[in-house]
């Protein structure tokens, strides 16, 4: 005589260990996908959102970089069914790695100014300003000029596009001319270098 065992029913109709089944796959691809997100956010990228408040964009990234090392040690807890030295070595490698970056996201945010963008000239068009930064990576870089186009979204925030970068330069001028057109020139950085001039018509 056969007896049947009890299980617990859930209201969708699975039963408790079959419903743990299901969803772990899918719990285990939304963990990827938020870690590729989070990589992807970090990247340095043509057009992307910030905050007018300089800070805010050093807290977004000290989040996205605490979130990638847990959300990697967590995958490994998941998918390394047995605990062995792999899944720790994974955990302890990825918090390793963000030590140096969240200390440096952190320093940065203890300053309003930002410290890698100075700013060299600005010009306002009809919908977006254009703002002409001097690019300081640290000591093992030279210094760049860089020409973004920065589109207020909505009170706070604005959505910024890198329009034209100049590497190696240390210095620059942003003028309107009486055609309508913005011409930035980027002097010439060290000996061989005559520098270059840029006209472009701003988005109205």
């Amino acid at each position: 005589m056969t007896q049947k065992i009890a299980q617990t029913q859930y209201p969708c109709g699975f039963p408790a260990d079959e419903l743990v089944l299901r969803s772990r796959p899918v719990t285990v691809l939304a963990a990827i996908g938020a870690v590729v997100v989070a990589i992807v956010a970090l990247i340095e990228l043509p057009t992307v959102p910030r905050f007018e408040y300089t800070p805010a964009n050093y807290a977004v990234a000290i989040a996205l970089l605490l979130a990638v090392p847990c959300l990697l040690f967590w995958l490994s807890w998941e998918l390394l069914a047995k605990p062995n030295g792999w899944r720790w070595t994974l955990g302890a490698v990825t918090y390793l790695v963000s030590i140096p970056l969240f200390l440096l996201a952190s320093f940065i945010s203890l300053f309003v100014v930002d410290t890698s963008y100075e700013p060299v000239g600005a010009l306002q068009s009809e919908h977006a300003a254009y703002r002409v930064y001097r690019t300081n990576g640290g000591p093992a870089t030279s210094f760049g000029i860089v020409l973004r186009r920065e589109r207020p979204l909505v009170p706070g925030l604005k959505l910024v596009t890198i329009v034209r970068s100049f590497d190696p330069a240390s210095d620059a001028t942003f003028e309107r001319l009486p055609s309508g057109l913005f011409r930035l020139t980027v002097a010439p950085y060290g000996q061989g270098d005559d520098g270059q001039v840029f006209e472009f018509r701003p988005d109205s």
